[in-house]
């Protein structure tokens, strides 16, 4: 009877042994599978991010392009369509803009999940030399920090193309004096079309 006491309490020592490797295990291959997501999204923010850089470059090509076309090469003196030219050309210049900031934008996301992917993978080998005890508390002092920071940086890191001026901010746009400069430069064109 006390040897089968004994082949019990070695069997549970033994058990508790293949738990606890069996239990780092799972938190490895988690660790790495959450890394995993935060690679996958980052090598999408990458493609979306090149697609974009060419959108922009081939938008202001075009700009260009056109640009030269309507107000150097074919350029004919009529103001109805030296407007509607640059109008056109405000519009390309605003995908042009519109673009790049998309750019800039996926490349950020794609730098923010390449940094949770280090951070994800190297702290399990940076925790290996702590005792358990020590390394769960590590980890819960840690995590909060680590999937927490991201929303709060996001929400306050101003983009590239933000304006940072708060004067320029507060400025009213005076709708009035547009419609009057349009009106000006609508009976202009009129005046030169009947002359």
């Amino acid at each position: 009877m006390e040897e089968t006491k004994q082949k019990l309490v070695d069997y549970d020592i033994m058990l508790e042994s293949h738990k606890k490797s069996v239990e780092e295990l799972v938190g490895i291959i988690s660790t790495s599978s959450i890394s995993g997501h935060f690679k996958e999204v980052a090598d999408y923010k990458r493609k979306l991010a090149n697609i974009w850089q060419i959108v922009t470059v081939a938008s202001f090509l075009l700009t260009i392009l056109f640009g030269f076309y309507a107000f150097i090469w074919g350029n004919h003196g009529d103001w109805p369509r030296l407007i509607a030219r640059f109008v056109v050309t405000i519009a390309l210049g605003s995908l042009t803009a519109y673009s790049a900031k998309q750019a800039a934008y996926n490349e950020a996301e794609e730098r923010k999940n390449r940094k949770m992917e280090v951070e994800l993978k190297t702290l399990n080998p940076y925790l290996a030399s702590f005792s358990p005890e020590d390394q769960i508390k590590l980890k819960q002092q840690l995590f909060p920090h680590i999937f927490g920071k991201e929303e709060v940086a996001v929400s306050q890191e101003p983009t590239p193309t933000s304006n940072t001026n708060p004067d320029l901010v507060n400025v009213p746009l005076n709708t009035t004096l547009l419609t009057q400069a349009l009106q000006v430069l609508i009976e202009f064109a009129k005046n030169t079309k009947t002359q």
